[in-house]
Parts: C-alpha cells; sequence; structure tokens
C-alpha cells in the first residue's frame, strides 16, 4: 500500500500500511492550515522515501508518532520553515533514518529535532561521511532527546541558533533518557550568550 503523498499538502501513512513507497515527488505548502509533509502515524512496516522535496510546511516536514515503522528518508530535499524538522514520538520500535544528500544538507528554521518517549531508534546524516547532514536554527532547541530508550544518532549536524524561545531550550536538549544519544561531527554556534550549548 502507497502512502498518500502529493504535492501542497501532506503524505500520510496509517496503522497497518505495509512496504510504502514514495519517489520523485515534491510536497510544498500552499494555502490556509496546518501542514505537514510527511505524518506516519501508528505504522508498522518500511516506508521509503527517495528524491522527495518538502518545503513551506507549518506544522513539521517528518512526522512519526506511535507504532514500530522501518522509515528511510534519501536523496530529496528538506527546507523546514515552522514545527519540527523531524518528530519521533511514542515509538514502540523500528528505525527513522534520514539521510541529505552530499552538497544538500537539510535546513530548519522552525523547531529543530525533536525525539520523544521513543522506544525506535532515530538516525541523522549525510550520505557522505563527515558532510554537514542538517543546518538547525530553531527558536527552541536544535536537537531533544527526551524520555527515549532507543539508539539516536546524529552525524553532521550544524546548530547556528537555538533557545531563543526562553529559558529551558538549548542546542542540545538530553533529558531522561535510557537509551544512548551519539553526535558526531556537531557544531554548535549560538549567536545568543544567554542560550545554552548543551
Amino acid at each position: 500500500q502507497n502512502s498518500a503523498v502529493g504535492s501542497s499538502g501532506s503524505g500520510n501513512m496509517s496503522s497497518g500500511d505495509r512496504g510504502s513507497v514514495a519517489s520523485n515527488i515534491n510536497i510544498s505548502g500552499v494555502g490556509p492550515g496546518p501542514r505537514t509533509g510527511i505524518a506516519i502515524t501508528d505504522a508498522t512496516g518500511s516506508a521509503t522515501f527517495t528524491d522527495v522535496n518538502i518545503t513551506g510546511m507549518t506544522d513539521g516536514s517528518v512526522v512519526v508518532d506511535g507504532g514500530s515503522p522501518d522509515v528511510t528518508f534519501s536523496d530529496g530535499i528538506i527546507a523546514n520553515g515552522e514545527g519540527h524538522l523531524l518528530a519521533v514520538t511514542d515509538t514502540l520500535g523500528g528505525t527513522v533514518s534520514l539521510t541529505a544528500d552530499t552538497g544538500r544538507p537539510f535546513v530548519d528554521n522552525g523547531d529543530g529535532i525533536s525525539v520523544q518517549n521513543a522506544a525506535g531508534n532515530v538516525a541523522v546524516q549525510s550520505s557522505v561521511p563527515g558532510n554537514t547532514a542538517v543546518v538547525i536554527s530553531s527558536q527552541k532547541n536544535g536537537i531533544l532527546v527526551a524520555n527515549s530508550s532507543g539508539e539516536q544518532s546524529f552525524n553532521g549536524v550544524t546548530i547556528n541558533a537555538a533557545g531563543r524561545g526562553g529559558p529551558g531550550y538549548a542546542g542540545v536538549n538530553l533529558q531522561g533518557n535510557a537509551g544512548t544519544t551519539n553526535l558526531n561531527n556537531l557544531r554548535i554556534n549560538l549567536t545568543d550568550p544567554a542560550n545554552t550549548a548543551t
């Protein structure tokens, strides 16, 4: 069953979907109302997104909520303006993996990356080790991992701003995790001296 992914809207994958594949698609935000690029809810099985471009979302670019899906996103573009570039919440297992194409890092000017209450694994990386995978300029946290027991791996992340939303936010914010968080090739450049790096 294919995910319902289309331009100028949202792509959705719900409970019971298996073997979903989307490629060569532009998802762009137009019109009023909240817009999510890819939303995967209480799903199992796999979802593969190749050469999918997401721009102009108001409610997040890639959102995974519940279930135990294996999600792979590669060779595409994410230019996130509002909401989270990636949000993974309440997963029971599975893996969510975002791989940026060489020379085309994902860009976030919204709320960064959030992983909360996740037993599944999360990975964000470039297709070329050592290259920049994502550039984050967040109003809140650059990367938040909270109450999660899975393994998170973030490779090639540049955080140019974070914590501008007020106290309690940081470039990297780790809270109450039982799992492992790996940060490699991480650069944090906070422009406000009141911000916290980690």
